[in-house]
This record gives C-alpha cells, structure tokens and sequence, in this order.
C-alpha cells in the first residue's frame, strides 16, 4: 500500500510541474504578444508624426518644381515667337507639359497666362510683382495655400489662338499639348503708326 502511494503522489507532481510550465509558456507567449503590439502602435505613431512633419516639405518642393518648369515652359515659347519672327510662312511645333495650374494662352490680351491656386510654395514676395526676363511672377496668399502667377506679355505682336482674338483655357493634362505657332505677317490695323506681325497660336 505504501509503494502504491508513493507511486500516486510522484504522478500528481509530474501532472503539476507540468502544469505549471504549460502555463509558464502560456504567459511568456502572452507578454510577447502585448509588447509586440504595444512596438507596432509606438512605430506607426513615429511614421504618422514623420509624415505629418514631411508630407507638406514634399508638396512644397513638389510645388517649387513645378513653378520653375513652367517657368521654363513659358521662357521656351518665348524663343520659338522670336525665333519665326524672322520671316512670314515661319512654323514652329511645341510640345506644352501642363501637370498642374491653368494655362490660358490670351488672344485678347497677347498674353499667355499660368496659374496655380493651391500651391505650398511661395514663389516670390507676397503681393509684389517680379519680372523674371519677360516674365512677370506674383504670389499671393489664400489661406494656408499661395496663388502663383506666370504672365508673359507681348506689346509688339497681334497674338492670335486660332485665328481669332479669342482665348483659350489649358486644364491639367497627362499627356503634353500640341502647339503649332506660325508667322502670319504683318496685315496693319487701321488708324494704327505701326503695324505688328500677328502670330497665331494653334493647340491639338
């Protein structure tokens, strides 16, 4: 009878060691996995305040680039006018990249015309005008964002969009504008000391 419970009581030890490290492990996988996701909501509130704290630096570098392609955009147009200026007849296609910002190219004002209303980028002083080349650049501010405008004026020539003093507005496109610019002479205006050689601007 004595062995028989001495046999009893070294099986219910065995049964209770054994429990006590089944739970061990249990409690261990617990802890690992409470600070497992205790890591993983600390790590994604470091990448919400880095983003909070880099996004709007990526939009305004973003921003500054575009303002400065468009400006060489712009500055390119110019040369092709002066280019075919030489001569009646003379043509020229131009390939216009409009990712972002209105385009309106201005028969009415002989002016071609770029704005870009929620910019994070302040291209100038704010309010005043700054002439960059033939280019006049202004910056004002609406809000949290900046309103950027590129003109570029001509005084010397009849611009025409289509053959017609008209205007015509560019919107944001994935693909680039074709432009066909041509020389159409010098016609006269009535009652004018001068005549301008009209060019005339056609867009695909």
């Amino acid at each position: 009878m004595n062995f028989l419970n001495c046999n009893c009581k070294s099986n219910s030890n065995k049964r209770s060691i054994y429990s006590c490290k089944s739970k061990s492990r249990k409690n261990k996988l617990a802890v690992i996995w409470v600070s497992t996701v205790l890591y993983t909501l600390i790590a994604l509130s470091i990448i919400g305040m880095l983003l909070a704290v880099v996004r709007p630096k990526l939009a305004e570098i973003k921003d500054r680039f575009i303002e400065e392609q468009t400006v060489n955009a712009l500055n390119d147009f110019d040369k092709l006018v002066f280019d075919i200026r030489k001569a009646t007849g003379n043509r020229r296609s131009y390939e216009l990249k409009l990712g972002r910002g209105i385009m309106t190219l201005s028969g009415s004002d002989n002016s071609l015309e770029w704005i870009l209303d929620d910019s994070k980028y302040q291209a100038s002083e704010l309010g005043a005008t700054i002439e960059a080349g033939r280019l006049n650049l202004t910056t004002t501010k609406v809000g949290s964002n900046f309103v950027i405008k590129l003109k570029l004026k001509y005084t010397d020539i009849n611009l025409t969009v289509n053959n017609a003093d008209d205007d015509k507005v560019l919107q944001p496109s994935a693909t680039p504008y074709r432009v066909q610019i041509e020389n159409k002479g010098s016609p006269g205006t009535p009652g004018e000391t001068r005549s301008f050689q009209r060019i005339n601007i056609e867009v695909d």
